[in-house]
């Protein structure tokens, strides 16, 4: 679903105020100061829920892992 306010658009099953899986999708580049150099390009985060926590999905690999997997995936 967009957001009406500005931010991201997220997208997934939401089951009990859980996501099952989570698709962050951010269209704009962002240039706030302190953001890491992955923050200026437009990209999205892809997550799935793994018992109690949440790994990181790469969709395009199919690697699962930490933050460093599901980041700053870009659109482009």
């Amino acid at each position: 679903m967009s957001n009406p306010h500005g931010g991201p658009e997220t997208w997934g099953i939401n089951y009990n105020n859980t996501f099952e899986w989570n698709l962050r999708i951010k269209p704009e580049a962002s240039f706030r100061p302190g953001l890491e150099s992955g923050s200026r390009r437009a990209r999205f985060d892809a997550r799935v829920k793994s018992k109690l926590d949440y790994k990181y999905i790469n969709p395009f690999t199919g690697e699962v892992g930490d933050k460093s997997i599901g980041t700053h995936l870009f659109l482009e």
